[in-house]
């Protein structure tokens, strides 16, 4: 059995892409946690689902003009774009779709630092 360097590499990025998600939407509902809601948890995942609705509808009305627009929102926007590198489908934009998720993760990361010091401020006052 071979050993493949791209197969390995696009299973580290989709690991990275899944846990910076993770760790946003897992913030956000510590966040909610420590608001003044009635059922904080409930509400936020609620409010998490109708963020990847919203996502998912863009993305299904982008695609119907372009197909790259609506993979370069699914990119930006939500962990699912980056199944599509590595598949037939990407082809010769698949660099292309790399900036792109690595845009979204450094979105993603720019909300986490947020969540994290909205929480620190909430926690010291």
């Amino acid at each position: 059995m071979g050993f493949e360097s791209r197969a390995l590499i696009t299973g580290l990025l989709l690991y990275v892409v899944i846990g910076v998600y993770l760790t946003r939407d897992i913030l956000f509902l510590q966040w909610c946690r420590l608001t003044r809601l009635r059922a904080p948890v409930l509400k936020g995942f609620l409010y998490v689902g109708l963020y990847y609705v919203a996502a998912t509808v863009l993305v299904v009305v982008l695609s119907v003009s372009s197909e790259a627009r609506g993979r370069a929102v699914c990119a930006l926007g939500t962990p699912i774009g980056a199944f599509y590198v590595g598949s037939h489908n990407a082809g010769v934009h698949e660099s292309y779709l790399l900036v792109q998720i690595v845009v979204g993760l450094a979105m993603q990361c720019a909300v986490i630092w947020a969540l994290v010091s909205r929480i620190k401020s909430r926690l010291t006052s």
